[in-house]
């Protein structure tokens, strides 16, 4: 496998990203006590036509995680607001081939959760479903990055049991997962 500086190996996936569609967003814009990036979301209800009393948006995010706000519907005001549109099938009907067209699929670096920095987050619609912590593979390896996640606060929010779907620990070689960081399973491609 090549050898990264870590930054190199950061920019690496990043690049590959971004082929894949994904934009680079601001951490500017991240609010830590939500896990959300306040400026993609509220561009995905624009594109949407979803108007929403964001406040109101926001406080009933703070009752859910990631898997329940992109499964489900939020309801406010007896209106239901859906953040994300699923992968339409092939016989799905216009309408949701474009409302899946609306996703917004992003990364964010370098962001930081109280006195905490993640490498790497991802978000659908600025919600934050995954974060990332890399390791060059010459002085730091995988099993750094999980040391590093299981030391971690877990009363900061990105780190709260089931908050984001998940937590990767990669180096060039390794790609461990975990739902609750404390278990982490290998999420290897075999060659």
């Amino acid at each position: 496998m090549k050898k990264f500086k870590e930054c190199d190996f950061v920019n690496e996936i990043s690049n590959i990203l971004k082929s894949n569609n994904f934009i680079e967003i601001s951490n500017k814009d991240y609010n830590d006590e939500l896990c959300i990036n306040e400026k993609s979301l509220k561009e995905f209800l624009q594109r949407s036509d979803v108007e929403v009393d964001f406040k109101k948006l926001k406080q009933a995010i703070a009752k859910k995680n990631a898997l329940e706000i992109l499964k489900n519907y939020i309801k406010i005001d007896n209106k239901e607001i859906y953040l994300f549109n699923p992968l339409p099938s092939d016989n799905s009907s216009l309408i949701n081939k474009e409302n899946f067209k609306k996703n917004e699929f992003a990364f964010c670096l370098e962001v930081v959760n109280k006195n905490a920095r993640v490498d790497m987050v991802i978000f659908v619609n600025g919600i934050a479903i995954f974060s990332i912590e890399f390791k060059d593979g010459n002085n730091q390896f995988v099993q750094d990055a999980i040391n590093q996640y299981k030391n971690r606060d877990k009363s900061i929010e990105i780190f709260k049991n089931k908050r984001l779907l998940a937590h990767f620990s990669i180096d060039p070689d390794n790609v461990y997962f975990s739902t609750d960081l404390n278990n982490f399973l290998p999420f290897n491609k075999k060659d």
